[in-house]
């Protein structure tokens, strides 16, 4: 338990103090406090809007922006600074990466900008036949202020989202 993760969860020194003393003592235990605090409800309704595709990117540059659309049912502000996150699916496996910037995760629904990097050919190789690509995100960095915080890494790591994403409406926009 680090009084930086805490601070950031509860907003100051004196609330990292008080948990990391409840951790010492037994007062609760640190791994179902932790899945408990960041699951917020598994992050259930997230979503992308306003999705922009840039067929035009650079390699290792994002082709892929919009507003990732988080709920956060609880009372609880995190701070998670920047975020990235792996995008796969199950037929191509691992095709690109997300990334949020200044992650601050306030109560109630958060439109947070998005960047992605693509690769626009496995992902039209896992296109079913309704135009529909099954996007699986596993969140795998959380740095804030240049400090990695594993906690939070740990906690979001465990809470694979899936997101169905109409590659062919996308497309069709661009």
């Amino acid at each position: 338990m680090t009084g930086l993760a805490f601070s950031s969860l509860l907003g100051g020194m004196a609330a990292a103090r008080i948990v990391e003393t409840l951790a010492r003592t037994g007062g609760f235990a640190p791994r179902v406090a932790r899945n408990r605090i960041l699951a917020l409800n598994g992050l259930k309704g997230f979503n992308i809007t306003e999705p922009k595709v840039n067929l035009m990117a650079e390699p290792r540059e994002p082709n892929l922006t919009g507003l990732a659309l988080i709920p956060n049912p609880s009372v609880l502000t995190v701070k998670l600074g920047t975020v990235t996150m792996n995008i796969s699916t199950n037929e191509k496996g691992l095709i690109g990466n997300r990334t949020i910037g200044n992650f601050v995760l306030k109560p109630g629904k958060n439109l947070l900008p998005m960047t992605s990097i693509v690769d626009t050919g496995l992902a039209l190789g896992s296109v079913d036949d309704k135009g529909i690509v099954n996007m699986i995100i596993v969140e795998q960095t959380a740095v804030y202020n240049g400090v990695h915080l594993p906690y939070y890494e740990a906690a979001l790591k465990s809470h694979t989202l899936t997101l169905a994403v109409n590659l062919q409406s996308l497309l069709g926009s661009v």
